[in-house]
């Protein structure tokens, strides 16, 4: 094996494990492919490095491989899927959002992190040619991003707030404040998120809880209705009795989030294993914002 090849085995093991490490979790299957990166379930498909990948954007590459590990440990796909949007745009602008979301809190916690995110995120905005709706999701991410990591991008990003202030209008400060103080929290910050596009008018907003609300108003009526009808004590009792089941599910399932949130702290990290040096290894050290840059041949 060339030593080029050999740089880029090292690369992509080093990034492997990293992802393990961050996103803590073991069972990940991680492939490289010739195509934007993605996640389906628990397999992660990220950008194939070539050597003049590694030697040009080596910290893209790493902030890619990143942003994607936080989404595993700070995301939940069960809360997400309850935010089903009937409009592509508004999909589009909440998964920016939330993505936003994630890697702040990784930011928070990791210094190598933050940096590389950032260096992607400055590369990534000086993309032309995009549409009046890509520039509106971008507006989102990249405001959204920047306000929760406290951090300035360059190229268009001052044209992007400005989008954002005029669509918003009004709502813009209370977007704002309302990201910061739910940051910690996914199911907040989703509600939140999905007020401000159903006043925006960007698709008809409904989700799950929307449906979950239709039906509890239609059990309600029968209720009513069997009330009505003098319905026997018992039958009352069965259906308060349900309902007390399932609210206490709810809590739990809230203080569980709450939890898994409050775990997220530096001391509680799994730092990856210093790899020996030598000049075609990578040694990841996020906690000192260090890294060992790999020898290209």
């Amino acid at each position: 094996m060339s030593e080029s090849k050999n740089s880029i085995e090292i690369f992509k093991k080093s990034i492997a494990n990293t992802v393990k490490s961050v996103g803590k979790i073991k069972d990940i299957e991680i492939n490289f492919i010739d195509k934007k990166p993605y996640i389906n379930g628990k397999t992660l498909y990220l950008s194939e490095p070539s050597s003049k990948a590694l030697s040009d954007n080596l910290n893209y590459l790493r902030g890619e491989a990143d942003s994607m590990a936080l989404e595993f440990r700070f995301h939940s796909n069960d809360i997400h899927r309850q935010y089903i949007f009937d409009d592509d745009l508004a999909n589009q602008i909440f998964e920016a959002v939330e993505k936003s979301r994630i890697e702040a809190k990784g930011s928070s916690i990791y210094k190598g992190i933050k940096s590389n995110i950032f260096n992607k995120h400055s590369i990534d905005i000086g993309v032309k040619d995009e549409s009046k709706n890509d520039s509106l999701i971008n507006a989102f991410k990249y405001v959204s991003y920047a306000e929760l990591t406290n951090q300035k991008l360059q190229g268009k990003f001052l044209n992007y707030k400005k989008l954002l202030k005029e669509k918003l209008g009004d709502n813009f400060d209370n977007f704002l404040n309302s990201i910061k103080k739910n940051v910690n929290n996914q199911e907040n910050y989703a509600n939140d998120i999905k007020s401000l596009l159903n006043q925006l008018g960007l698709g008809d907003a409904k989700t799950l809880d929307d449906n979950n609300e239709k039906n509890k108003n239609q059990s309600k009526d029968n209720e009513e209705n069997k009330e009505s009808n003098n319905t026997n004590s018992e039958t009352k009792e069965n259906i308060e009795s349900e309902n007390k089941s399932q609210t206490q599910q709810l809590l739990s399932s809230e203080e569980q989030i709450e939890k898994m949130d409050d775990k997220t702290t530096e001391n509680d990290m799994d730092y990856i294993q210093n790899i020996p040096q030598n000049n075609n290894e990578i040694n990841y050290r996020y906690y000192t914002n260090e890294y060992d840059e790999i020898a290209i041949p």
